[in-house]
């Protein structure tokens, strides 16, 4: 008579923690935890991609800051808002506010360096903002419910 063995510490899916990151159509997909406890496939933006934005939008403000404020203000909303619906999926919500708090600092620093006479502080700029919005992350695409 054959015995059945059973295997040794067989995991359920949920208790598995899979292996190192891989980064995708310029996401990077890695394991996190949910809030019960259980291993989950997680998304953000991949680093460099990340960097490539802040850095195309911090130059972008610096050749841009002789253009009037709302033409200015239209085309970053254009920028961040084809980012947002790019990477606006459950779970980079942090990756795109950092681009958010970054783009407005960008934007702040160059439009400080246009003139010599009145300094733009940050209570002014707060005024421009509320004038001018910029648009605020969201999810866009539910990938995992």
């Amino acid at each position: 008579m054959s015995q059945v063995v059973a295997e040794p510490c067989a995991l359920h899916e949920w208790e598995r923690k899979g292996p190192a990151t891989f980064d995708f159509l310029g996401f990077t997909l890695h394991w996190r935890r949910t809030r019960t406890g259980r291993w989950r496939l997680g998304c953000k933006t991949r680093g460099a991609r990340l960097r490539r934005a802040l850095n195309a939008v911090y130059d972008w403000c610096r050749s841009q800051r002789h253009q009037p404020l709302a033409v200015q203000h239209a085309a970053l909303v254009s920028r961040l808002q084809g980012h947002f619906n790019y990477f606006g999926v459950n779970g980079n919500l942090r990756c795109s506010k950092d681009l958010l708090y970054h783009a407005k600092r960008a934007w702040y620093k160059w439009l400080r360096r246009r003139s010599q006479r009145v300094r733009l502080t940050w209570e002014r700029f707060a005024q421009l903002l509320r004038a001018y919005p910029l648009p605020s992350p969201r999810v866009v695409v539910t990938i995992w419910a």
